[in-house]
């Protein structure tokens, strides 16, 4: 469906149905397209919106319940867009700019005639095409934006022709070419000349619709590269099949493919690298692979010389000798290569001439890959520009690499197996100390041999091919059976068993690296030491400890345990005998072990036997102490390889050691940190210790203290005082007379530098077992200090408590002349009581101020005051913290309503909560608000309820116009009358507001406002001079309404028809703005204003024309005095009549 013929569904809100169904006639009438829905009220709009699609909505401004703005915001929530067009009866500048503001599509005033809903059609298709063509386009550009721009494929379009239209920034990156240099070129100038063929079909088959969907073609770049790219082509066609536009997408796909390339060929040179049957051979085949397959003609190969302990070169391409010459042998710690080896790391490095670790300091190559081999040795790769090796390199280097060294692995364990064969050959058949099997994974012995076998008189042959029940019998076989399959699971066992009356240890190790042989068990009989054992076992049981075997080694691995092992460590012998548990690193605690080595060593070393004591650590985590005694073994060259010895527990003792070493402590930083002076005085009076305070407060050195007795002469002591006091009085006497402790006692003591310190003494004995004194503990505190502030303290005191009492004076002063009234309360059980108030809350309320005072605060509100007080907006949050900003309506005495506003804070005096209240009467304000509030509504139902049915009944009026022609003339009268009355009304509107009081004020510059009012008034054949650029501050809308009325009224009164002229020419009338030393004025070049009728032209009905309200002047006056300002009227200076506006506030 095209445009033209779309239907445009309308909803039409307004709470008059009458008008509505006339605007649904007239809309409808106007555009046949138009399906008019109409609704009386905002939620019935919404209700509707929710129901059906809707092209647009048209809304009254001023309805029941939520008016047109209210209605738009609830629309915006789900239709943010929708054309939505305010036709209101009630303009004006303020509602227009809120529309505005709040995104109208469109505003329009419904006016008079019928003219309007021409208008009112016309803008609601130009909204509504504009509407849906936005949302078509904005999708169109959004699914293109998509495919080309966001694209991470190169994207090139083609019109119908195949030549570039167009291509993004990732066509641009693989093309080397901006879209300018090839918007307008064919496809020939990026594709290789040996692909024109192939790409000349597929645009072929693009242009007849018979496939080229999918095409690799050469290409060449700006450059001159030549890459391959991967295309995907789509066809866009118009109605008749016409192909209108190619899009193409592709992607460089040449490292891919030569990517793809080396891999195949290195899978099948990894073939004959596996098949080398020597470590040459892999080197030489390695270097030939580099070369030929990955093209790294720079390469080599350096296998690892255990004997020279050295990097050796294995094979090297004949590049890398043209640069490099005879290539070198590096020695352990040379060149970049050794430490790669020894890492095991891959070494990648952009410029190698600045690595410092490099070989050759003035080395021709610039990019290197050093590759470890395991424990072979190094690949190594160059080139000699920097940066010469991308990703794909590093990988495929890596992978020979890893190739390489699993070939050179295989035929080392190769010869490993060869070796191992020989050895345990040898070992079997040469084995001194028992007897060897090998078996297979049947559990069949394949060897046997040893000493063992030949004291038996057993040969090898009476074992090799049977099993373990065919050699020893099912009873011995079935324990021996499981233990040699936990040798195929790669698990270690060894057991003793008894055999024909003799003990026998059985070892058995899994082998991995033999073929078919999976296991090795050892035999040895060990009746003998059984028997020893058995012996030294019953003694060791008997020892509080334990006996040990250890190596002489770091962490003192322990070879035998016997004794209270778990009980002592919380770990088995087994485990300290095995790597699970070692004793000098997991038991042995770590701050002791540096010590109990060198203690054991330098007996070593002198020959003797040791003692040592340290902390271990068990396996519960608890923290023990051991003694340990022991001595050396030593071994065939005379060194002491093995320790044995005997360890018991000693915590207990250490513990009781450590808590007396810190009960000393203590008792050593108590005196010496204690803020408190402490001397001990022995019998004979002597000062046994004094601690450094004591030394700070007497001003004495500790040895002079301790060389005195308590009573020496040499000290000056002084009662409170400050009276000698005699020895009798002294503290530490009355304490050795009486075994009682003396406390808190003053003196004064003289210090060497003639200042008097007074201290406070607590003295008390210390007893003997007996109960005897010993010695008496004195402590002593400084209290100089405290005895000044506490005169000071009362000196401050009696300061403070004049300076409240005249506080308290000045407070009552300005509590009983405060200009508002106040009140002081306190809470009792929730309520607030009338503590105290001023003068003027007494006289305001009708009280004598003895009768306010402890009563209820609300007693003196109003009813509704008085609930309010008692709920969150009364005096709880003020006695909690909160600033309380409210009013409330207070009831005098004489019945009357006083109004104020309330402004409370609490009120804290010692256990007294209360609050603090003001109240400030505002009965006149709200009056006046009052005032403003009945004037509103009026305007309002005058707009409303009278402009309303006038539309409706004018309307009504040119509808029988058109369809009744005998009673035209009488129709246009009744229209004529009906314009009449809007003009009236609006008038009369305009005349009741212009006495209101002003919003806020603002600069408003006065030529720009002027030229506003000029174009909504109808000027016929005047003209504007405006010969001031005066900005004053004003209520902008206010300031407007006057001056479109001063223009207005020039414009009618001072235009005339000329008598002289004899026609009815009118003569146009100059209307001129211009400044004043404080204001401005508006004259004409009309006929001006007779002296005998200035007096009346402000009054309301005054007019000169037939069809003038009377009501313009009468307007102007009433927003000249809402400003302050002053208005009269005089002759202009080229005749006519000016007015003057002065007291305005002008902006400099």
């Amino acid at each position: 469906m095209t445009p033209s013929t779309e239907r445009i569904t309308v909803l039409h809100v307004d709470d008059d149905p009458a008008f509505a169904d006339m605007a649904t006639t007239f809309l409808e009438r106007e555009d046949d397209r138009f399906d008019v829905e109409t609704a009386t009220g905002a939620e019935d709009g919404l209700s509707l919106l929710g129901s059906m699609n809707v092209d647009c909505i048209v809304s009254d401004y001023d309805m029941p319940g939520r008016n047109g703005l209210e209605f738009l915001d609830a629309v915006r929530e789900d239709h943010p867009d929708l054309p939505f067009v305010l036709f209101t009866g009630k303009g004006s500048e303020e509602i227009a700019s809120r529309a505005i503001s709040a995104g109208v599509t469109d505003y329009l005033q419904k006016g008079g005639g019928t003219g309007r809903y021409a208008v009112l059609a016309n803008r609601i298709t130009n909204a509504v095409e504009q509407y849906r063509s936005q949302r078509e386009l904005e999708a169109s550009q959004q699914r293109l934006s998509l495919f080309i721009e966001q694209s991470p494929l190169g994207v090139l379009e083609y019109d119908s022709d195949f030549e570039i239209v167009r291509l993004n920034d990732a066509a641009e990156e693989i093309l080397g070419y901006s879209e300018s240099e090839l918007r307008g070129e064919t496809w020939e100038k990026i594709v290789a000349s040996d692909s024109y063929e192939s790409v000349d079909a597929v645009t072929s088959k693009l242009a007849n619709g018979e496939g080229g969907y999918h095409s690799i073609d050469a290409n060449v770049r700006k450059d001159g590269e030549r890459i391959v790219c991967e295309w995907h082509n789509r066809v866009i066609t118009d109605e008749e099949g016409e192909v209108v536009a190619v899009f193409s997408q592709f992607q460089d796909v040449t490292e891919r493919r030569e990517r793809r390339r080396r891999i195949e060929a290195l899978h099948e040179a990894t073939r004959e690298l596996m098949a080398a049957d020597s470590r040459q051979t892999v080197a030489e085949r390695a270097v030939e692979t580099a070369r030929d397959v990955l093209g790294l003609q720079i390469n080599s190969v350096y296998l690892y010389d255990g004997d020279a302990d050295a990097l050796v070169p294995a094979a090297v391409t004949d590049e890398a000798v043209e640069l490099i010459g005879e290539p070198p042998v590096y020695d352990p710690g040379e060149s970049l290569s050794w430490e790669a080896f020894r890492t095991g790391e891959v070494r990648v490095f952009e410029d190698v001439s600045t690595e410092p670790g490099r070989y050759n300091p003035d080395t021709a190559f610039g990019s290197e890959i050093i590759l470890p081999l395991g424990d072979h040795g190094v690949m190594y790769v160059a080139a000699t520009e920097s940066g010469a090796f991308d990703e794909s390199d590093v990988t495929l280097a890596r992978t020979l690499a890893a190739n390489t060294q699993e070939a050179l692995s295989r035929i080392e364990r190769e010869r490993t197996l060869r070796e191992s064969r020989r050895r345990y050959r040898t070992l079997v058949e040469d084995f001194p100390d028992g007897a060897v099997f090998l078996f297979d994974e049947d559990l069949e012995v394949v060897l046997a041999g040893g000493a063992e076998l030949d004291a038996l008189g057993l040969g090898p042959e009476t074992f090799v091919g049977r099993t373990v029940e065919g050699v020893f019998g099912t009873d011995v076989a079935d324990v021996q059976a499981s233990h040699y399959r936990a040798a195929l699971d790669g698990e270690e066992r060894m057991f003793e068993q008894s055999y024909h009356g003799e003990w026998y240890q059985t070892h058995i190790v899994p082998v991995d690296h033999l073929d078919t042989i999976e296991g090795m068990v050892v035999v040895r009989n060990v009746t003998e030491r059984k028997e020893y054992v058995r012996r030294l076992e019953t003694l060791i049981s008997n020892l509080p400890g334990i006996t040990y075997r250890c190596r002489n080694e770091p962490g003192w691995p322990m070879e035998d345990l016997r004794g209270e092992v778990e009980a002592l460590t919380g770990y088995t012998a087994a485990e300290l005998e095995s790597d699970a548990v070692s004793w000098g690193d997991d038991v042995l605690h770590s701050g002791d072990r540096a010590e109990a080595w060198e203690v054991v060593q330098d007996a070593l070393d002198d020959g003797d036997s040791f003692e040592v004591t340290y902390r271990i650590h068990a396996a519960d985590g608890t923290v023990k102490w051991l003694w340990e005694r022991g001595r050396a073994v030593p071994d065939a060259d005379g060194e002491p390889a093995v320790l044995e010895g005997f360890i018991t527990d000693v915590t207990e003792r250490k513990e009781h050691e450590a808590t007396l070493r810190a009960e000393r402590e203590k008792i050593r930083r108590l005196l010496e940190t204690s803020p408190v002076g402490i001397m001990i005085v022995d019998p004979d009076g002597s000062f046994r210790r004094a601690n450094e305070r004591a030394e700070e407060i007497l001003g004495l050195s500790r040895s002079t203290i301790t060389d005195r007795t308590y009573d020496d002469a040499a000290w000056s002591v002084v009662d409170a005082d400050g009276e000698p006091m005699p020895a009798s009085e002294l503290p530490v006497r009355r304490v050795f007379e009486t075994g009682e402790p003396v406390m808190n006692h003053e003196q004064g003591v003289d210090r060497p530098d003639g200042e008097r310190r007074w201290i406070s003494v607590n003295a008390a004995p210390l007893t003997t077992a007996d109960g005897e004194v010993e010695a008496v503990v004195a402590a002593m505190m400084d209290v100089t200090d405290r005895r000044e502030g506490e005169q000071a303290l009362r000196h401050r005191t009696a300061e403070l408590e004049a300076t409240t009492s005249r506080l308290r004076a000045q407070y009552r002063r300005l509590f009983e002349e405060a200009p508002v009234m106040a009140v002081v309360t306190r809470l009792e059980e929730g309520t607030l009581i009338v503590e105290d108030c001023n003068r003027l809350f007494a006289e305001t309320v009708g009280y004598d101020r003895t009768d306010v005072v402890g009563r209820e605060l609300g007693s003196f509100y109003t009813p509704d005051s008085r609930r309010r007080h008692r709920t969150d907006d009364g005096y709880e949050p003020a006695t909690v913290g909160e600033l309380v900003r409210t009013d409330r309506k207070l009831r005098t005495a004489d019945g009357d309503v006083v109004e104020t506003l309330l402004r409370s804070v609490p009120r804290r005096d010692a256990d007294v909560t209360g609050t603090l209240t003001f109240y400030i009467d505002v009965s006149e304000r709200r009056e006046l608000e009052r005032e403003k509030e009945r004037l509103d509504e009026f305007a309002s139902i005058v707009s409303h309820d009278l402009r309303t049915p006038l539309n409706v009944a004018r309307g009504q009026a040119e509808l029988a116009r058109e369809v009744c022609e005998a009673g035209r003339d009488n129709l246009d009268s009744v229209i004529r009358a009906h314009e009449r009355m809007e003009s009236l009304i609006d008038d009369l509107l305009a005349l009741a507001r212009s006495g209101m009081g002003i919003d806020e004020v603002e600069p408003v510059a006065l030529d720009d406002l002027v030229r506003e009012c000029w174009t909504t008034v109808e000027t016929s054949a005047a003209e504007l001079v405006v010969a001031t650029d005066l900005t004053i501050r004003a209520d902008r809308s206010r300031l407007r309404q006057l001056l479109e009325n001063l223009v207005r009224n020039a414009v009618e009164h001072g235009s005339t028809t000329d008598p002289d002229a004899g026609t009815d020419a009118e003569t146009g009338v100059t209307v001129t703005i211009g400044a004043l030393d404080d204001g401005f004025y508006v004259a004409d070049d009309g006929l001006g204003i007779p002296d005998a009728e200035r007096e009346d032209v402000f009054d309301a009905g005054y007019s000169t024309v037939e069809d003038g309200t009377g009501f313009g002047l009468s307007i102007v006056e009433g927003v000249a005095d809402a400003h302050g300002w002053d208005i009269r009227v005089v002759d202009g200076p080229d005749g006519g009549a000016r007015f003057e506006i002065t007291g305005v506030e002008i902006v400099e």
